[in-house]
């Protein structure tokens, strides 16, 4: 199973989603009903419908995973359900759905899982990210900031990655943009740190569109 799950990412990673579907269907058919094998492989067939715009797919994916998560009482995988939910909505350009989502979460995390640093740097990244689609940039800057503010408290080199881009992308629309190019550039360090070569190499390339 592990070499058909180091494919399936494989595959998922090189945008060969025909590939992925197949092969994490593959692995939740072998897996136990309820085991965490299960669970991500569902988690994971998700992704690929949301990436390859099958939106009401992917969306009724994480509502079953949301489901069983809450009978469960697991309150991180709840909220990991909800983020997804609302990443779909936020790729559907349903975007009030998507906000109502990420605040549901959030207010979940401070009850539940309050020392979550990850999860409010990837919760505050979304809804910055998402007013900034909407051309709100002061609401936007202030988000992407909490976001850019727990991924330093977590210290993860994903989370900096991918505030410091949205920090980037906001500084360049308000036209500031020598901070843009000093946001991007720590951007594209973060995601090498964190061993994704290939966002750090999408986030030079906006840098090379800024110039």
């Amino acid at each position: 199973m592990t070499d058909t799950r180091q494919a399936a990412f494989e595959a998922f990673d090189n945008g060969d989603y025909v590939t992925a579907e197949r092969l994490y269907k593959r692995l939740l058919n072998d897996a136990e009903p309820e085991s965490d094998e299960a669970r991500n492989a569902q988690h994971m067939l998700g992704f690929v419908y949301a990436q390859r715009g099958d939106y009401d797919r992917a969306q009724d994916i994480y509502r079953q995973l949301w489901a069983s998560a809450n009978t469960r009482a697991d309150h991180r995988a709840e909220a990991i359900c909800m983020h997804q939910l609302g990443m779909v909505a936020r790729l559907a350009r349903r975007y009030n759905t998507a906000i109502e989502l990420f605040q549901r979460e959030h207010r979940l995390r401070q009850q539940h899982l309050p020392d979550d640093a990850v999860g409010f740097s990837t919760n505050y990244y979304e809804r910055g990210f998402i007013n900034y689609l909407q051309g709100q940039t002061t609401s936007a800057h202030l988000f992407m900031q909490q976001a850019l503010d727990y991924a330093h408290k977590a210290d993860d080199p994903m989370c900096l990655g991918c505030a410091l881009r949205g920090m980037g992308q906001i500084a360049q629309e308000q036209g500031r943009a020598d901070e843009a190019q000093a946001h991007l550039t720590s951007s594209a360090a973060a995601f090498r740190k964190a061993g994704d070569e290939k966002a750090a190499a999408e986030v030079e390339s906006m840098q090379s569109d800024f110039t």
